[in-house]
């Protein structure tokens, strides 16, 4: 028995996304994300030993000028947000305006995809909002995969922005001792050894259109197209 007496208000939490489904903002599809907003949202594999995959189909949340964020996702590579974080470029907060007459931020995540590297394989976004103005949000698809031979070593991997103007940033789990880019005919067009977990390649010299960037992680490759403007 209770002595409470109704009626209460009360809002319920909407599940977090699952393997298979879509992520988005608290605005959802068609509305922009609320202001004054402070929520966690953890996305964690249906099987274990699988690994959570986010990729952001679009991304746009206020910034504060091209280094800080007024509202913004920071993400940790685990179950909470105790666990490392996945950096953009700029500070541990995930921005970027697309209201902006030039577009700018901390990080651009649309066309990204985030890969868990804990053991959990769970990602958690922290995403807050100040009080004034809103944006779009994000859009993200979520999918869940075991990690074949060739990912050992590449998960948490990370690359933008792409299309890129002039720097191309790569963010590893793990140091990243290899640097190749070729052009679309085949031939090795930039070459550099870093040998750091995460590094900015200068492409401003190339031609624009399409490469591909060959990243060497232990014993471990990964391919990726980059657009160069």
């Amino acid at each position: 028995t209770s002595a409470w007496a109704g009626p209460f208000s009360f809002t319920t939490s909407p599940p977090p996304p699952a393997c298979g489904g879509n992520f988005y903002d608290n605005g959802g599809v068609s509305s922009d994300y609320a202001s004054s907003t402070n929520e966690t949202t953890t996305i964690c594999p249906d099987v274990p030993g699988d690994a959570v995959n986010v990729t952001f189909t679009f991304f746009s949340t206020e910034n504060n000028g091209s280094t800080d964020c007024w509202d913004g996702l920071t993400i940790y590579d685990g179950p909470d947000n105790t666990y490392p974080i996945i950096s953009p470029t700029t500070g541990d907060i995930w921005c970027w305006d697309r209201d902006d007459a030039t577009p700018s931020g901390t990080g651009d995540l649309q066309g990204m995809t985030i890969t868990s590297t804990d053991g959990s394989g769970c990602l958690t976004f922290v995403f807050t909002s100040d009080s004034s103005l809103t944006r779009e949000g994000w859009e993200a698809t979520v999918a869940c995969t075991p990690l074949s031979l060739e990912d050992y070593g590449l998960t948490g991997f990370t690359y933008f922005p792409n299309p890129v103007n002039n720097v191309l940033s790569l963010r590893g789990a793990k140091e990243i001792n290899n640097i190749a880019i070729y052009n679309m005919l085949g031939q090795e067009v930039l070459r550099t050894a870093p040998n750091a977990v995460n590094t900015d390649v200068d492409m401003s010299n190339l031609q624009a259109g399409a490469y591909f960037v060959k990243v060497t992680i232990g014993n471990a490759t990964k391919t990726v197209k980059v657009i160069k403007n």
